[in-house]
């Protein structure tokens, strides 16, 4: 398809929005939206009808298509009808992958200048070809959007299932044995923490996990980094075995996984715990400290100013409820179904994502 290429300011205006204070609100129909989405309510509105709120400041570039009666407040820009000619929708996919991000001019606050933005290109379809990629991009959305939900409810299940059988990890309500956590793991594999300097990446190195390694409960061992021989030496008090439970403790305190055959002899950074659990489940444990009252004690025990952090003293003190052994099987059995679930509901969500970047693509350079 030939489409003629056009500026962005050619197609649109982007409207200002209007200061409205919280202590001037009152709580309404018609949603407030700053420039990362709705952040409260109004019983005013500013925009009538269905709008773009586009972020100027703070989280610059973030675009939200709003269905119905708006308030813009002034740190976002707002596209409306009578500020286009183009279908909404289409083009609110479209400066969703625009590059609005690229545009920052300031170093303290981060902005978005509108003249900057309008100096962007791109091909402008008729306005019954915006319509038709909109509904085909909506259908795309739509997709990923119930993958992502069922990923989002099958986590939850998880701590569902254990809140049932074991209810509060901390009231601990059935009145279980507890122990505070170092007495739980092998005492020849102490709580310990890794790597403080690990180098520079070294393809034939030994791997070492970061907390950015550590997401949804797995590894991702495929982006690990390697450190030399030499240093991995000096740590090796810290080294992985299958099996063992790592808990990120500085910078996000509290992500947890359970080491796979792949990372055995791996290492650690300080910023990761490793916890050679012995004398309970693993499965269990790593459940018990992913439940919001383990997660609020360990939020009440991080400090720091730059970088946040949890003590390894109080990490090790942690009380850990250990209900009977074959209660304690009966559910990582129950957890271990729902991982497998969860593998290939992340599969299906990844594939979603890949098609509606492709339809997106596609669809902005006319070849839809």
């Amino acid at each position: 398809m030939s489409w003629p290429a056009v500026q962005l300011g050619d197609i649109c205006e982007f409207k200002y929005g209007k200061s409205l204070p919280k202590k001037v609100r009152t709580d309404g129909k018609v949603g407030v939206y700053g420039s990362n989405g709705c952040v409260g309510s109004h019983n005013e509105v500013l925009v009538e009808k269905e709008c773009i709120v586009i972020g100027r400041k703070g989280s610059f570039g973030e675009i939200n298509l709003v269905d119905g009666p708006s308030w813009p407040i002034d740190t976002t820009y707002y596209i409306d009808a009578s500020a286009t000619t183009c279908n909404l929708n289409w083009l609110a996919y479209r400066l969703k992958c625009i590059g609005l991000k690229r545009l920052n001019k300031s170093a303290a606050v981060p902005g978005l200048n509108r003249n900057d933005a309008y100096r962007l290109e791109t091909l402008l379809p008729p306005l019954h070809e915006q319509k038709r990629i909109a509904a085909i991009l909506d259908k795309a959305d739509a997709l990923r959007q119930k993958r992502k939900k069922a990923i989002e409810l099958l986590d939850s299940l998880t701590q569902s299932i254990f809140l049932d059988m074991f209810g509060d990890a901390i009231e601990n309500p059935h009145a279980y044995p507890v122990q505070p956590l170092e007495e739980i793991v092998a005492s020849d594999r102490k709580v310990t923490y890794g790597i403080l300097k690990p180098g520079p990446n070294i393809q034939t190195g030994v791997p070492y996990i970061r907390v950015v390694d550590i997401n949804g409960g797995s590894i991702l061992t495929e982006q690990l980094r390697r450190t030399s021989t030499n240093i991995s030496e000096q740590y090796k008090r810290s080294r992985l075995q299958p099996g063992d439970l790592l808990i990120s403790i500085r910078g996000h305190v509290g992500r947890m996984a359970i080491a796979p055959k792949a990372c055995d002899g791996a290492n650690i950074t300080q910023d990761t715990a490793r916890l050679a659990i012995e004398k309970a489940n693993v499965e269990f444990v790593m459940a018990l400290l992913t439940t919001s009252g383990a997660q609020h004690w360990m939020k009440q025990r991080t400090k720091g100013i730059a970088v946040r952090g949890i003590n390894l003293g109080d990490l090790k003190r942690f009380p850990v409820m250990l209900p009977d052994e074959s209660l304690q099987g009966s559910f990582a059995g129950k957890s271990r179904s729902i991982k497998s679930l969860l593998a290939n509901a992340r599969c299906h969500h990844a594939k979603a994502e890949t098609l509606f970047r492709s339809l997106q693509h596609r669809a902005f350079a006319g070849e839809l």
